[in-house]
């Protein structure tokens, strides 16, 4: 890029053309967020866009020979950098989404499985009770007797009046 020293331009010390010149030097180096554009440049040296238009025509016309001449984007590198961060950005975005697509397919597959899972045992858990009351012993036979003490009380004979 060129800069203001380079340029030869007449009159480069008055206020208005010297702002114009850095501004120039700023905006065709990327270092603001501004675009290519008379009106961005006019803004950046804090002038209103006829000073370009009408007063410095030939810092215009340099502005315009220094854009065509770099072959930049009109646009500020700040915003070239956005929109390919933005682009990777959504490509990021789009992988996750499959990734989360891939992932809630699984689940969905391990909560199928789980519930065959669930099933089965409940099926085995009522096997295992049926085979269990086939091979049951008769009634007198299921309750074992108590070890140690008699598990029955005394019944009261009525003449102490205590158990």
């Amino acid at each position: 890029m060129s800069s203001a020293s380079t340029w030869e331009v007449p009159n480069a010390d008055h206020p208005e053309r010297r702002a114009i010149l850095a501004a120039m030097t700023r905006v065709l180096a990327g270092t603001t967020n501004r675009k290519l554009t008379v009106k961005d440049l006019a803004e950046e040296a804090g002038l209103k866009r006829h000073h370009l238009v009408n007063k410095h025509t030939d810092l215009r016309d340099l502005f315009y020979a220094e854009v065509e001449r770099s072959g930049v984007e009109r646009e500020p590198a700040v915003v070239i950098r956005l929109r390919k961060e933005i682009t990777e950005l959504r490509d990021t975005v789009s992988k996750r989404n499959e990734t989360i697509q891939e992932l809630e397919a699984k689940n969905e597959q391990y909560a199928e499985n789980l519930a065959v899972a669930i099933m089965r045992i409940r099926q085995l858990e009522r096997d295992l009770a049926a085979a269990a009351a086939r091979q049951s012993p008769s009634d007198e036979q299921q309750v074992p007797p108590p070890h140690g003490r008699n598990h029955l009380r005394s019944v009261p004979t009525g003449e102490s009046g205590s158990w």
